[in-house]
């Protein structure tokens, strides 16, 4: 097939040259996600040949004169392994890392940056080469904000980690309007309204035997010594643990967070930040005999 569809072309009057020069350019359009065979028929379509093929033919190539639909490439986070190509995620922006500026072998300047990107499956970092890094200086290149990374690739890196890396030919679209927003998770954003009136109590009254099994209405405190694990269920799925240290003027105390909540805290904290937590629970930590607090489906995090 290819070799009829290569040889009409040049039978039209197209030299080799035309020929690889159109191919490399559709390839570039569609980011490598049309095969040889499909885009020698979109040229030859375009350049008014009769190109015949058998009803098996039609059936693959029938939309491919059409705009791609990226949504149909779409994979869940948890299905991205090593090695793989031409990846497209629909997902939230989690962690933003700083750029890194680096020499290049021939002693001109690069630039690296990369970010967390998570949907109802899991998270996963997205590390971008070239001038794909200016978008980290975009109006809507914040946290929680939606995002599309077409034409990424996977790898292994430091410790083993599984990232997707983004080259000159990848693609990022962000907070586009043609999203399903039932595909994506959705963050609630707190605010300070939301919180309720309670008395006043401090962190060291939470380490009392009294407040073991009790629900709290709310405390305030410092984040500390933050600490993010994926671990593997008992169904054979993957689940979140964010772990942190929260610490007022009379003692300090580990939060516990599991699951999608975990990754929603996780958007919420750095080090150092002054937060409200409220209507969570105390349990005592059988290992490490203290209490500790355990956010809930209902539990709400604002920063002041």
């Amino acid at each position: 097939m290819i070799k009829q569809l290569y040889q009409s072309l040049l039978e039209a009057g197209f030299s080799e040259k035309e020929i690889f020069d159109k191919i490399n350019k559709k390839n570039d359009e569609y980011q490598g996600f049309m095969s040889k065979q499909a885009i020698l028929v979109l040229i030859a379509k375009e350049c008014g040949l009769n190109v015949q093929f058998s009803d098996a033919d039609i059936e693959i190539y029938a939309t491919n004169d059409e705009e791609v639909d990226y949504d149909e490439f779409k994979i869940d986070i948890s299905n991205v392994t090593e090695d793989m190509s031409n990846i497209v995620i629909l997902g939230r922006i989690g962690e933003i890392f700083n750029v890194v500026s680096f020499h290049r072998a021939d002693g001109t300047l690069g630039n690296v940056g990369s970010f967390t990107i998570y949907d109802n499956s899991g998270s996963i970092k997205i590390v971008l080469w070239g001038d794909l890094v200016k978008i980290m200086n975009e109006k809507y290149f914040q946290t929680n904000e939606l995002i599309r990374i077409i034409g990424g690739y996977s790898k292994k890196c430091l410790e083993n980690k599984l990232e997707v890396h983004l080259g000159k030919r990848s693609k990022i679209l962000l907070s586009t309007e043609d999203i399903d927003l039932k595909k994506v998770p959705v963050i609630k954003r707190f605010k300070s309204s939301d919180i309720s009136r309670a008395e006043k109590i401090m962190i060291d009254d939470l380490n009392n035997e009294n407040k073991r099994d009790k629900f709290i209405a709310q405390i305030k405190g410092i984040v500390d010594k933050i600490e993010f694990k994926e671990q593997d269920s008992k169904e054979g799925g993957i689940r979140f643990l964010l772990k942190f240290v929260l610490y007022d003027n009379t003692s300090s105390i580990s939060v516990v967070v599991w699951g999608m909540k975990a990754i929603e805290m996780l958007k919420l904290i750095n080090k150092g930040d002054s937060i409200i937590l409220s209507n969570f629970l105390i349990k005592y930590n059988n290992y490490t005999n203290v209490n500790e607090i355990h956010l809930l489906k209902n539990s709400k995090l604002i920063s002041m």
